[in-house]
């Protein structure tokens, strides 16, 4: 996979005009499943509200059915708004909001 990530890398460098209509034909199980080994599990928990701990009880088929969103693409995020809020010190910090 990673060969295939570096290929599409040094494309888009040498042509920055290329446009990339896809690249879920490149995702297998392992490449999430890897990443999901890598995860910190003692991190905040994503915005659906599941831990890694209890991702990782039915590991097989929550990577099963997430392969199958991107490659279809029906994986929709959700929504977010960006804000920023005004400090004391006259800067702004910028927040996600979902």
């Amino acid at each position: 996979m990673t060969t295939k990530l570096a290929r599409i890398s040094d494309l888009s460098k040498a042509n920055p005009e290329m446009k990339f209509s896809s690249n879920g034909h490149m995702i297998d199980y392992d490449m999430p499943k890897a990443c999901h080994n890598k995860m910190d599990g003692s991190k905040a928990v994503g915005i659906d509200g599941i831990t890694k701990a209890v991702y990782v009880e039915t590991l097989d088929e929550n990577l099963k059915a997430l392969i199958q969103g991107l490659k279809c693409k029906g994986y929709k995020p959700k929504l977010a708004r960006r804000v920023e809020i005004s400090k004391d010190n006259g800067k702004t910090a910028k927040h996600l909001l979902v």
